[in-house]
């Protein structure tokens, strides 16, 4: 793993006399490993850090990549008031709380996806759907992050981007496509006023598979593209290809905003504001 970060923000207002107000969030999967810093005094995030890789495809080797990042890394050495996480991958499945039996949680996720040998089954609550996110966890991954986050709270990314957006759009009443970019792969999550009609994941190698896929679950949904609501969220932008393949299709597009419920270092004002979405909602949906 490539140990110099794409991207490294560091608001000088940090100060490690104050990290018992602090708060940090990481996310990753086979390609990423991101995190953010809030001070929760204040409300305000001052750091950012993200690292973009190849080459990895199991979990053991990946953990060992992570356990090496964070000896080397001087941020993620120190002791935070609290440590949340996020993992990235596909294999998750939403079951509504009144339907949900402990006991058949292995046949809920299996329906739909594989479980390794080395692989426990997480659950995440998601409170605005009154929903379980049933998730495959890696033994080495929460072996790893809780050596040195002995009190982290693990989660799936998908349950952060959900309850993110439910909290945000909630007093809107229009039907909207959110679609949560990440390079190789993409969350679609459809929303009606505050309910969650659709979510899925998609992996894209072209912008013509993201384009179809988006088109293929508007046809399915009876969402008609030209006066839909689409939201783009994550790390694409108006110049790109896929934005411009996209809108050729369907013309009202906009952009994910941070939420406004906390504020950034005057630094984050050089990400685009849809950048990081997911990891920046993280803090929210875990206090």
């Amino acid at each position: 793993m490539n140990l110099k970060p794409d991207l490294s923000i560091l608001d000088e207002s940090f100060d490690k006399k104050a990290l018992s107000h602090y708060h940090i969030s990481l996310q990753f999967g086979f390609d990423e490993f991101s995190f953010c810093i809030l001070d929760t005094k204040r409300n305000k995030y001052i750091a950012l850090e993200s690292y973009h890789f190849e080459g990895f495809h199991d979990y053991p080797a990946l953990c060992e990549n992570i356990k090496d990042m964070i000896l080397k890394n001087a941020l993620l050495q120190n002791k935070y008031k609290s440590v949340s996480a996020s993992i990235v991958h596909n294999r998750a499945t939403l079951i509504p709380a009144a339907l949900f039996e402990k006991s058949n949680e292995k046949n809920y996720l299996l329906f739909n996806h594989s479980l390794e040998k080395d692989e426990d089954i997480a659950t995440d609550k998601l409170n605005s759907i009154d929903s379980l996110n049933l998730y495959a966890l890696p033994d080495c991954v929460e072996s790893t992050l809780k050596e040195a986050f002995p009190a982290i709270k693990i989660y799936h990314h998908s349950s952060h981007l959900i309850e993110g957006l439910l909290i945000q759009y909630k007093n809107q009443n229009d039907k909207k496509l959110v679609i949560h970019y990440r390079s190789g792969y993409f969350d679609i999550v459809a929303l009606n006023g505050k309910d969650l009609i659709l979510y899925n994941f998609f992996n894209c190698r072209t912008k013509e598979d993201f384009v179809y896929y988006i088109l293929f679950v508007c046809e399915q949904l009876k969402l008609n593209p030209e006066n839909l609501n689409l939201v783009l969220a994550g790390e694409i932008e108006k110049k790109s290809d896929y934005y411009s393949l996209l809108y050729k299709y369907i013309r009202n597009i906009s952009f994910g905003e941070r939420s406004d419920r906390l504020e950034y270092s005057y630094l984050l004002d050089e990400v685009p504001k849809q950048f990081y979405y997911n990891l920046f909602n993280q803090y929210l949906c875990v206090s």
